[in-house]
Parts: structure tokens; sequence; C-alpha cells
């Protein structure tokens, strides 16, 4: 059995799973379903710091106002519509140009008259722009004669998820490419808007019996608790079982 594609990308520090139902991992799979989740959330706040503040008031001595602070660039680029020209760079140079990462490979030069593209893309590419191209690759793919959705990020973000989502981490050949797309898009909007991913430390050991490790976990949104230590997994209802059978056990043990 082969290892979970995703795990690189969702789990880098460790051993990549062998998933129940390849390529991708349980684990993987409520995670890559928790960023298309929370992504248009995060979406909806970018306004709120499109700029970094006002540089004060108008002086009196002079008579003349402050420069206007300009707006965050990075941002202005993420909420741009959807621009399909602009896949073409990003799919020609692989380095989706996100704020604060760095590109794998630096760019080649790009005959924009054979490979089409928009030469002026310079900055991020917007949210909209990633989640419609992934909505007409899937279309394509998929080829069961469906449309891509209203070009709204929540609407996108839906219907790239549930069936779909399960679709694509069965069988779609760039799986691991529309993972690292979500999962760059989920990182930068949550660095922009100054906020970290909630996560839930069980201050109990792992109940695996290979395991004894503190390392147990839950990232909010999520649908399995995590051993960060041997990687094993468990639904909310599983591990209530495997803690109610280590409370027995362990008062047995102090009787």
């Amino acid at each position: 059995m082969s290892a979970c594609v995703l795990c690189p990308i969702f789990h880098p520090s460790g051993q990549p799973r062998l998933p129940h139902f390849p390529p991708v991992c349980d684990s993987c799979r409520s995670r890559l379903a928790s960023d298309l989740r929370e992504l248009p959330d995060l979406y909806a706040l970018l306004p709120s710091v499109m700029s970094p503040g006002s540089s004060g008031e108008s002086t009196k001595v002079s008579g003349s106002r402050d420069a206007p602070v300009p707006p965050n660039l990075d941002v202005v680029d993420l909420l741009l519509p959807v621009r399909p020209g602009s896949v073409g760079v990003r799919m020609r140079f692989d380095a989706r140009g996100l704020p604060g990462l760095r590109p794998q490979d630096p760019p080649q030069p790009v005959n924009w008259a054979t490979e089409g593209g928009d030469p002026l893309q310079v900055g991020s590419l917007s949210v909209l722009t990633v989640l419609d191209f992934w909505a007409r690759d899937w279309c394509e793919a998929r080829d069961v004669g469906e449309n891509p959705p209203t070009p709204v990020v929540a609407s996108m973000a839906a219907w790239l998820s549930g069936e779909r989502l399960r679709w694509a981490c069965d069988s779609h050949p760039a799986i691991e490419e529309f993972a690292d797309d979500i999962r760059r898009l989920v990182r930068v909007t949550r660095r922009l808007l100054n906020v970290a991913k909630v996560v839930f430390r069980l201050p109990v050991p792992c109940p695996s019996a290979e395991c004894d490790r503190m390392a147990l976990h839950r990232e909010a949104g999520g649908e399995y608790i995590e051993c960060g230590a041997c990687g094993r997994l468990w639904t909310e209802s599983e591990y209530q079982r495997l803690a109610v059978v280590a409370a027995a056990d362990l008062l047995d043990g102090a009787a």
C-alpha cells in the first residue's frame, strides 16, 4: 500500500500515513475539508485589513494633509475578481506568488503568444482565481455535465467540498496541487489577518497500545483526535469509548 500523497503537505514533520482509502489518508481528507470550510470566513475578513491604518490627522502648521496610507497590496491581490489568464502564469512558473511564501523555483521565460496567460500578473493570484481554476478543472475531469459555480468564494468552496472532494481525494491525478493551493490560501489569509489555527491539546496519554506519549490534539473544526507521536486517529465516539475503557482499567488497578 502506498503512503498518503497529502501527508507531506499537511503533516510535513511526520511520516506519511498508509491510507485506508488511497491515495489520501483520513486525517488529510479531514484537514482539506476543514480548510475549505474555513477559507470563506477568512476571506470575508480580509477587507478589514485592507488598510494598515491612518497616519494621523492633518497638520495645522503647513495646512497640508498627511499622505494617505496605501492599501495592503497583498490583500488587494487576494480580493481581486476571477482572472483566468493569471492561471497560465501560475501553472507555468509553479510559483503561486502568494505573499510571504518563497516559490519553489525561479520563474522561467514564457512565450505569451503560445503559452497564453496574463503577462501583467505580478502579484498574488486572487482567491477567486484559484478556486475558479480548480472548479473548471474538476468539471472537465469529472465529465458529468457540470458547470462551475457562481464566482463567489463561499459558493466555490462549498462546490469543491463534500462528494466532489471525496471524488478528488480518490481519483484526481492532481490532488496534491489542489491541496497545496488551498493550504497556501488558508495560511496566507491567516497570516494577513494575524490569526492562528485553534488546536485543542488533550492532557492525557495516547490510548494506542504502541504509544503512551502526551501528544493528543484536535484542530478546531476537525473530525479526528490525533496523536502527534504515532499518528493514530480516532473519531469523537471512538475516543470516548477508549476513554471509558481506560478509566475503568485505572479504577481496577487502584482497587
